[in-house]
């Protein structure tokens, strides 16, 4: 295998940490495996066009939204991103690295995870959680952990007159822990549910926009939304992970089998979210579908009879959540 230690094309390591690049015998590509990025996937042409020390084609806080985007496909999804032109070019029209208060949501799941399955303190602010957490540079994480420990969420070592890092020792507070798991269940930052259906149906539509959000809106107090609804720059599969993450709870529409629909709702059950199944009456019975869900919870439809239905799917959210009618 022929490796060797290189500048990362893509955060140039700035801020430190090494790169190993390994070369690709069948084609004119290399696999790279950053302590910043994570592990990519570069071809030649590209790297020498697009990326690189010498290339201005990307400043820094683009560059710093790449290096989050390939640790999010590496941590969250399993992927190796490959980075060619055409993903270079569809991401430059969105790069933009998360809000201030998601980096300070996405810093407190990372703190809450590792002292949870390490069972010990942070003992410090590793050099690549910026690029985890969607930061511009180390110095914005070091800042946002001295914000957070002001508003007691987090505790630790403020060592931000002495060094560089922040804080050390790095723990969540009895609050923290809290906010904590009530972000994890989705009881925190989104307050509404989400829906995952396949798109340009002409009865599921009028359903989805008669029957159930401004039912769901007016009888429990959520806000029902899919992806039509969010109006935010950013790979689409990346933000539809967030809205996942981050609402209360997912309906998820089975009728047509489609592969997206089953992808999203299996993700909010690995994130423990409460989801709750509907399927049009008919294709519910003949049990075809992709999967089989049926000890899942499912709430059944029929197009002729929505106002049924709609009552149905109030009473099962109310028993998922243990909610009262508003």
């Amino acid at each position: 295998m022929n490796e060797s230690k290189v500048q990362c094309p893509v955060c140039l390591n700035a801020h430190g940490g090494e790169c190993i690049k390994i070369a690709l015998a069948s084609i004119d590509a290399a696999k790279y495996q950053c302590d910043i990025c994570g592990q990519f996937q570069l071809d030649g042409l590209t790297l020498l066009t697009r990326l690189g020390a010498d290339n201005q084609e990307f400043d820094q806080v683009q560059r710093a939204a790449i290096t989050h985007r390939i640790r999010n496909l590496n941590d969250e999804a399993g992927q190796i991103p490959a980075l060619d032109s055409d993903w270079l070019g569809e991401f430059k029209d969105h790069a933009a690295l998360p809000t201030p208060a998601t980096q300070m949501l996405n810093l407190i799941r990372y703190v809450g995870w590792y002292v949870h399955k390490n069972g010990a303190h942070l003992k410090q602010l590793p050099i690549e959680l910026y690029a985890v957490i969607g930061a511009p540079n180390p110095e914005r994480v070091a800042e946002l952990a001295v914000e957070l420990k002001a508003e007691g969420i987090l505790k630790g070592v403020d060592v931000s007159n002495l060094q560089d890092k922040g804080l050390i020792d790095v723990d969540l507070t009895t609050r923290g822990w809290k906010e904590y798991q009530m972000e994890y269940e989705g009881k925190k930052s989104g307050g509404y549910f989400f829906i995952a259906l396949q798109f340009h149906d002409e009865i599921l539509d009028p359903l989805i926009k008669t029957y159930i959000k401004p039912v769901i809106e007016k009888e429990l107090g959520f806000k029902a939304q899919d992806m039509r609804d969010v109006a935010r720059a950013g790979i689409i599969d990346e933000i539809m992970r967030q809205q996942i993450r981050d609402s209360t709870l997912v309906i998820a529409d089975l009728t047509h089998d489609n592969a997206n629909v089953y992808w999203e709702a299996g993700f909010a059950e690995g994130l423990k979210k409460p989801v709750i199944y509907i399927c049009e009456e008919s294709k519910f019975n003949r049990k075809d579908r992709y999967f089989d869900t049926s000890h899942c919870t499912t709430v059944t439809w029929k197009a002729d009879a929505p106002e049924d239905f709609s009552a149905r799917l109030l009473e099962t959210i109310k028993r998922s959540l243990q909610l009262e009618v508003k």
